[in-house]
């Protein structure tokens, strides 16, 4: 089904003695290092918030994003690590700057175990369809600090790719033998009796 003009449908406004606001959404993020596409890690982020918060009180926005991270390696043994990372406004890894919810905008900042931050910013607009109102993400702008390995500290911006598509990622299921274990018991169980007795005399 095709995509709306209004950007990515992301949540909806419930109508009722005041207005509720909830974001329940998964989004693909790239890493942009340098103006050049990295195609060492890809993210997978769900987003989860809503106003008033959690428990009610309508003097704050509670957010949590539960962010899925794939980072590519050429060594054959690691190939592709996933790791799981979760940030919530309950414990301050998650942190509100704005939100502004009639305007649309939402911005929050990622705390991390290191210190370092990225800083999110979401634009947002509202449309009825079937006589509900739902929320349309219209801009995303995400901005971190990398490079601390490399001894070089630049800006990672973080973006929503433009359209959706499938990421084939190598990633090793370890079991009680290796692969080459595996192979060579299937060779050996190929042999005949026969054969087999002389393969193991050799």
């Amino acid at each position: 089904m095709r995509g709306s003009d209004s950007g990515r449908m992301i949540g909806h406004v419930n109508a009722g003695k005041s207005l509720e606001y909830r974001i329940m959404t998964e989004l693909g993020i790239e890493q942009v290092e340098r103006g050049k596409l990295a195609t060492h890690r890809y993210q997978v982020w769900w987003l989860s918030c809503s106003f008033p918060d959690s428990i009610g009180r309508e003097s704050g926005t509670s957010c949590s994003l539960e962010r899925t991270v794939f980072d590519r390696y050429q060594d054959d043994y690691l190939k592709t690590v996933v790791s799981s990372r979760t940030h919530y406004t309950g414990d301050g890894t998650l942190r509100i700057t704005l939100a502004d919810w009639r305007q649309g905008r939402l911005h929050f900042s990622l705390i991390h175990p290191d210190g370092t931050t990225t800083e999110v910013m979401l634009l947002m607009k509202y449309q009825k369809v079937a006589g509900s109102t739902m929320i349309y993400l219209t801009s995303f702008k995400a901005v971190g600090i990398g490079g601390v390995l490399s001894g070089a500290l630049e800006a990672i911006e973080h973006r929503i790719p433009k359209y959706t598509y499938t990421l084939n990622l190598p990633v090793v299921i370890r079991g009680m033998k290796s692969e080459e274990d595996k192979e060579l018991d299937e060779m050996i169980g190929s042999l005949s009796h026969q054969d087999r007795l002389v393969y193991e005399r050799l």
